[in-house]
Parts: structure tokens; C-alpha cells; sequence
């Protein structure tokens, strides 16, 4: 299972790259896990995410307040990979073991 670690998807470079890495992978492994993990559900890529990928929200705009959101949901979910940009490289930081 593959998690995508993005603040949220509102236009910008950054967010495009992930969104595209994401839509290559499902392509490639249409058969493969992957869940969409944002600290805010919002941006206008969101249209462009398949169904088949389950999005996830933690509710936190920036990323030093999603560590322990990110934690249990790492506790929770069992992932091989996190990718991650932006302000989740923060929450990804810290949350390491």
C-alpha cells in the first residue's frame, strides 16, 4: 500500500507532480492499495483523483499540527511507503520512529 502525503491539492507545482505520480501508479498497478492523505480535503485536483483511490483528511492546515494525526493514521493503516511534499514533509519528519 502506497500513501500520496500532500497539505491539499490546490493548484501548483508541487501538487501536480504528486498528482500526476499518483495517476501513473494507478495506472501501472490498477490493482495496488493507494489512499490519497491530505491535511485539508480541498484544491481543485481533487476532480482528477480516480475512485478507486480512497482520500483521506486529517483536518490540519499545516503540517507541525498533523504529527499525531499522521501518527494514528500511520498506526492505523498499514503502508510500505509514505511520498510526501510540502508542509507534510514536516508531519513525516517528526513522525518517524
Amino acid at each position: 500500500m502506497i500513501v500520496f502525503f500532500l497539505p491539499n491539492l490546490q493548484i501548483g507545482g508541487a501538487e501536480r507532480v504528486m498528482v500526476n505520480l499518483l495517476l501513473s501508479y494507478h495506472e501501472r498497478y490498477p490493482l495496488s492499495k493507494i489512499i490519497l492523505l491530505l491535511g485539508e480535503k480541498k484544491g481543485d485536483f481533487l476532480d482528477e483523483i480516480p475512485d478507486a483511490v480512497s482520500i483521506h483528511s486529517l483536518d490540519r492546515k499545516r503540517g507541525i499540527t498533523a504529527i499525531l494525526p499522521f501518527i494514528k493514521f500511520c498506526n492505523k493503516v498499514k503502508h510500505e511507503i509514505v511520498i510526501y511534499t510540502l508542509g507534510a514533509s514536516i508531519a513525516s519528519y517528526f513522525a518517524k520512529p
